[in-house]
């Protein structure tokens, strides 16, 4: 069939309008994603971090707190990790509360980051009430600041007299610089007390034990919380009374230390959950053939809340020595507010010790969503029952050796100054023996 001319000049026109916006089309395509490519590439280019600003810190200086930002400039933005680094943020002494805005910037579309903070005080001093290894109370002063320089240095002292002369300084930095997150501690101290225990005869009754020590250590800080550490030390104990050192008059030697803390209680004045990890192994005397004496110390803590009004508190710790002489201070004593209640102070001793301890805690005046923190003074009650022993070298640990206690007590808390306990303890076939002690016992 022969179309009309009109008609194929009607089809020719509608194939060519066709074909002509198909190769615009195309062309238009090949201009946005070739010609242009920025526009594609900046659709699906995710968004980058910018500049980080830091506002609100006097004390604290503002290169502590922008390492705590682990998102570089020019990074891939990570909304997750900007509230891991505010988290952080508020773990840095000095404090109290953060708050990171994000703000776009059109001149290279990136977000910035802005840090506000605000502070707390970090210096703390306060009377200071100890009971020393003489079963004495010791009085004094403890003063501490965490975040000494403005960089979360930490720093402390220490005095008590009376029952026990002892005497502290402690410094710690937990970050040096701005590379991997390792520490540095160092420390010193001196006690004096008299031994005043029976376990190794009249000789040693009374004896007075001059203790000085120093030490170093290194550590790693995981953002966990857990710390793996080195530390070497050195230590002069001297003493007028022969015996009571393993060299006459004056024993001096080396430590040398390796350990593994973790702190994840929610609080260290009333745990509410969480749990607590320290265990270290050191050579006493390394190298030298006289004095070598290997000393290994493990202490775990847990802490269960029970229906947000309950606490359950469970702790075990031990301490096992291994060396050819054991001197007298380096041994264990079990008994009293402080180990086994119910018992008198260092009624049981050893070269080696196991100590266990559980409560039921309830507070009085405060709850998990008013702390401790809040309140002038909070009180809490609680049930406890308490086991352990202590043997010699030569000894096996066996049932005979354990001992147990229970009762219940009253504890007096501030957030300031160490509160009061007070501790009822019964052991099978005793009236019972009060325990006033400061401090929680764990």
């Amino acid at each position: 069939m022969t179309l009309p001319l009109a008609a194929k000049a009607a089809i020719w026109q509608l194939l060519h309008r066709i074909t002509r916006c198909a190769a615009l089309t195309a062309v238009a395509a090949w201009l946005a994603a070739d010609a242009c490519p920025c526009a594609a590439q900046a659709a699906a280019r995710p968004a980058r971090t910018g500049e980080v600003r830091v506002y609100g810190n006097e004390e604290v200086k503002t290169y502590v707190i922008r390492r705590e930002i682990r998102l570089r400039t020019g990074e891939a933005y990570d909304p997750s990790e900007v509230q891991r680094a505010r988290r952080r943020i508020e773990k840095i002494p000095g404090v109290d509360f953060s708050d990171i805005r994000v703000g776009y910037t059109p001149l290279d579309s990136s977000l910035s980051l802005t840090v506000i903070v605000t502070e707390r005080s970090t210096f703390e001093g306060f009377p200071l009430i100890r009971r020393g290894l003489e079963d004495k109370f010791s009085f004094g002063l403890r003063v501490a600041d965490s975040n000494f320089r403005g960089c979360s240095e930490r720093i402390s002292a220490f005095a008590l007299f009376r029952g026990n002369t002892a005497f502290g300084l402690a410094w710690e930095n937990p970050w040096l610089g701005q590379g991997p997150r390792i520490g540095l501690g160092i420390r010193g101290g001196y006690r004096q007390y008299e031994y005043v225990y029976d376990d190794l005869g009249e000789a040693l009754d009374g004896a007075e034990i001059r203790r000085a020590s120093g030490e170093a250590s290194v550590f790693y800080t995981f953002d966990s919380g857990l710390r793996p550490y080195l530390a070497a030390g050195y230590e002069q104990v001297e003493s007028d009374e022969p015996g009571a050192t393993v060299i006459p008059d004056r024993d001096r030697f080396a430590t040398l230390s390796l350990g593994l803390q973790y702190d994840g209680r929610s609080s260290r004045i009333f745990p509410w959950s969480g749990w607590y990890f320290d265990a270290a192994a050191t050579e006493i005397g390394p190298g030298d053939d006289r004095f070598s004496i290997f000393d290994g110390l493990a202490d775990l803590r847990t802490y269960l809340p029970i229906l947000d009004r309950l606490v359950f508190a469970v702790q075990g710790r031990g301490r096992l020595r291994d060396g050819d002489t054991i001197p007298s201070y380096l041994r264990q004593h079990l008994g009293g507010g402080l180990t086994i209640r119910g018992y008198d102070f260092g009624s049981f001793h050893g070269v080696n010790s196991v100590v266990t301890g559980a409560e039921l805690r309830v507070p009085v005046n405060f709850a998990r969503q008013r702390t401790v923190e809040d309140l002038l003074v909070a009180v809490s009650v609680h049930l406890f029952a308490d086991a352990g022993a202590a043997w010699e070298r030569d000894q096996e640990l066996v049932g005979e050796l354990w001992h147990s206690g229970y009762g219940l007590g009253l504890q007096i808390m501030n957030a300031q100054v160490e509160g009061l306990r007070v501790d009822y303890g019964w052991h099978q076939g005793s009236n019972g023996r009060w325990h006033v002690e400061i401090g929680a016992r764990f």
